[in-house]
């Protein structure tokens, strides 16, 4: 693992990884339509690039994008490629903020996160093949929104709903490590999923849905004991 330096099980190379995050963005391409603000672009691209800078795959070709939806989420494609929905923009309210979001779905990219979701679902396949047996393989944690019903790529599904609590945590610790780094308070990234928790509460108490970006945690950010030892 890039990020980590533990032994993960991938079946692709880095090169192999970057193709496959330029294929994907074409079919994002073809079935989200982007916002279209240049300075806005520029601003989220010029954040992004300081946190990628001090990452532990700051070599890679990173693409920041906004997708013109309401859903409060993002994602990160295998390749260095960054979604980050118009709707979680305006949950944001300052610079260190957007950072946080960010520096997350980098720390997902780092970490080959994606890739070794991909090898544990090929491995499950074999596997169920061999044996004659129906595998089901858990994608995500949680409601995923509507925005899932808009895209037809398997990676893409699998970055708008999450890697499950072990990756988003330790997605949130690489993210806080990048934005101490890059020279913003690492405690941001708690602000974030705090924003994004009350959200979430709001949003079943009104409408009854379940979750939103990458949902995993039960309880509350500040009370959540592995995120607070995450994030120290």
């Amino acid at each position: 693992n890039p990020a980590t330096g533990g032994a993960n099980l991938v079946l692709m190379s880095e090169n192999r990884e970057k193709e496959i995050g330029a294929e994907e963005y074409e079919k994002i391409l073809a079935s989200m339509p982007m916002y279209k603000d240049p300075e806005l672009e520029a601003y989220v691209t010029e954040v992004g690039n300081r946190i990628a800078s001090v990452s532990h795959r700051p070599d890679l070709d990173y693409k920041f994008f906004i997708i013109d939806s309401p859903d409060i989420n993002a994602m990160a494609l295998p390749g260095g490629y960054v979604y980050v929905n118009r709707g979680l923009l305006t949950f944001m309210n300052t610079e260190a903020q957007l950072a946080a979001v960010l520096a997350h779905e980098v720390g997902h990219i780092t970490a080959r996160h994606a890739v070794q979701q991909q090898a544990r679902g090929a491995l499950a396949n074999a596997a169920s093949t061999v044996g004659g047996l129906v595998t089901a393989v858990a994608t995500g944690s949680g409601y995923v929104g509507s925005q899932i019903s808009q895209v037809t790529s398997i990676w893409a599904q699998t970055g708008l709903s999450g890697f499950g609590r072990e990756g988003e945590l330790e997605a949130d610790s690489l993210g806080a490590e990048y934005l101490l780094k890059a020279g913003y308070d690492p405690n941001a990234m708690i602000e974030v999923v705090t924003v994004l928790k009350n959200q979430e509460d709001f949003n079943r108490r009104v409408q009854g849905q379940r979750g939103t970006y990458h949902g995993v945690f039960a309880t509350h950010p500040r009370n959540d004991t592995r995120l607070q030892q995450a994030i120290a």
